[in-house]
This record gives C-alpha cells, sequence and structure tokens, in this order.
C-alpha cells in the first residue's frame, strides 16, 4: 500500500482531524507496510515511488551507515540464497578500490566471463603483499584462463604454479595451435620444466631458426648415473651427448657422443 498521513486538520482542536482509532488504524497500516517490506518481502524497494512506501525522509537512494563511523552493511542471504545485482555495473567514487574479501576460507565465485568494458583496457589482478593468484577448480580437471597476453610489472617474473601434481595447459581449437610468449620459463629451485603436447601426436615446435642449451654438461661415463634419462641432450667443448636409454644399475652404456670439431666450411 502507499504511505497514507494521518489527518490532524488545519489547526488544533478544529474538530477537522481523523479520530484517534482512524489515526492508529492509519499508523498500524504504515508500519504493516514497512514491515513486509523489510522482512517478508522477496524485494526490498529504496526510492521515491509512492507506490511501494512514498517519500517518508530517510528513504533515498542510499542505504547508509551514517550514524556509526565506519561501521559495516551486512547483506545476507538466508541459506544457500544469492545477492543478486540488477545492474549493469558496481561502481566507487572517483578513483577508490572496490574490495570483495570473502571471510574466513571462502572463495569469491564467478560464475561469468570477466572482462574490462573499456575498449583496449587491461585487467589486472594484483595480490596483497607475497600473496599469489590461484587458478583452481574443487569440481573440474583443470582451471582455465584465457587471455591474449599476460603481462607483469617491469622487471617482474609471472608464476604459474599448478597444485599437486596439477600441470598447465595451453589449449586452442584443434586447427589452431595454442601459444605462450614470454622472456623466459624458469622453475624453481633444481625443478624440471616439462613442455608435454597433448592429444597424442602433438609436436613441441620452436618456430625459429635455432635453439639454445647454455649451459655445457659433459656425462660422467658413457654408463651414466642416476637421474640420466632417455632423450637427454647435453654438450660440452668437445662433442656432442644424447642418453639412449634411461639409467637403471650403471652396467649398460647409455650415452652416445659425436665429437664436435671446429673447422672452415
Amino acid at each position: 500500500m502507499a504511505y497514507t498521513k494521518v489527518g490532524v486538520g488545519t489547526v488544533a482542536n478544529d474538530g477537522t482531524g481523523d479520530p484517534i482509532r482512524t489515526s492508529f488504524q492509519t499508523i498500524n497500516a504504515n508500519l504493516l507496510a514497512m514491515d513486509t517490506k523489510f522482512t517478508s518481502s522477496s524485494t526490498l524497494i529504496i526510492g521515491d515511488d509512492p507506490a511501494t512506501l512514498g517519500t517518508p525522509a530517510g528513504f533515498e537512494n542510499t542505504i547508509s551507515t551514517a550514524d556509526a563511523s565506519n561501521a559495516s552493511i551486512t547483506i545476507a542471504p538466508n541459506g544457500t540464497g544469492k545477492l543478486i545485482i540488477n545492474a549493469a555495473s558496481i561502481t566507487t567514487p572517483t578513483n577508490t578500490s572496490l574490495t570483495v574479501a570473502p571471510n574466513g576460507t571462502g572463495n569469491l565465485i564467478i560464475d561469468a566471463d570477466l572482462v574490462t568494458t573499456i575498449t583496449d583496457a587491461s585487467l589486472t589482478i594484483t595480490p596483497n603483499g607475497t600473496g599469489t593468484i590461484i587458478l583452481g577448480s574443487a569440481t573440474r580437471v583443470a582451471a582455465a584462463l584465457s587471455a591474449d597476453s599476460i603481462v607483469s610489472d617491469s622487471g617482474a617474473s609471472i608464476t604459474l604454479t599448478p597444485n599437486g601434481a596439477g600441470t598447465i595447459i595451453l589449449a586452442k581449437a584443434a586447427t589452431a595451435s595454442a601459444g605462450l610468449t614470454v622472456d623466459a620459463i624458469a622453475s624453481s629451485s633444481a625443478a624440471n620444466i616439462t613442455l608435454s603436447p597433448q592429444n597424442g601426436g602433438g609436436e613441441l615446435v620452436f618456430a625459429t631458426d635455432r635453439f639454445r642449451v647454455t649451459t655445457a654438461h659433459t656425462p660422467a661415463s658413457s654408463k651414466g648415473v642416476t637421474g640420466d634419462t632417455q632423450g637427454d641432450v647435453a654438450w660440452d667443448s668437445g662433442y656432442l651427448y644424447v642418453c639412449q636409454t634411461t639409467w637403471t644399475d650403471g652396467a649398460a652404456d647409455i650415452w652416445s657422443r659425436t665429437a664436435l670439431t671446429l673447422a672452415t666450411w
């Protein structure tokens, strides 16, 4: 119902105001309308629509904790209910941040694409302090991140760290190749970097006229040592080495080598 005023007459005791019973009936009806809007209805309407609550003082287009400095506003759907925002955008005052902070171990779940609406604008996700950006999923096999580029601040590293036995997969449509453009790919101390094409017959393709192994290594002997694995390639000033069989017990020869010579040609 609409907000209804109590008739109080023109001047005191002029006999034109509402009777006491009628006045309190009007008050009860107004309170019931407010109670319905704030507790019973699935929709809380804040504004100047006279068909809802009318325009009493305080019912404007802002929810504020003005009477309690730095106090929080909590909107808590019941049970598994959701907070649904029927608006095109959520904005903050000029140059202020928008912080969405789940409580405790809660997660921020976005069931849609995360995009920037400003042409050519960047989407920046910046962890606080030594925090990291974690792409994870409890129900899916792999977490996915799709972007034309991942760019760090000047001189900063980009670290992609799968959890547990997870892998970093670069994927596109079957008719296209996946691409990763970086100046360097580095692992943690002594950890391996494995580049493994998916879908069976995939190949690791170097789209350049050369590749470089920057550190020389001389196998301990033709029989190798623990850790030598089939497919290992090494070089030193005299030879190019290829490990043809993974080391097992040191009894068999597993490395072959080809002499390298410097000559005019």
